[in-house]
């Protein structure tokens, strides 16, 4: 299991700062693809948060691509995790030009 320390005190909230936690343990190769995290009551133990700040964390990190889970088998690392920065490509021009 790796260290969650949480910072009750920071700006961040906990489960935004225990996403990242776990997404950095990820991105470091703790956790490689296909493989399965702990389950949500370890984390909340480990982390010292409720059952429900542990799922939020988790949930955000399906929301990103970077997880996924499986009924009953719990949640597991995508194959090619999708990082948060994506490439953004537009076409600038003067809009006064546009709505004449």
């Amino acid at each position: 299991m790796i260290k969650l320390n949480i910072q009750e005190n920071s700006d961040k909230a906990i489960y935004i700062q225990l996403k990242s936690k776990i997404k950095e343990a990820i991105l470091l190769g703790k956790y490689p693809p296909s493989s399965k995290l702990p389950p949500v009551s370890k984390i909340a133990v480990a982390a010292g948060v409720s059952l429900r700040t542990a799922d939020c964390a988790l949930q955000e990190l399906i929301n990103e691509g970077i997880c996924y889970r499986r009924p009953k088998k719990g949640t597991f690392v995508s194959d090619i995790p999708k990082l948060a920065t994506q490439e953004t490509c537009g076409i600038l021009t003067n809009i006064s030009l546009m709505s004449n």
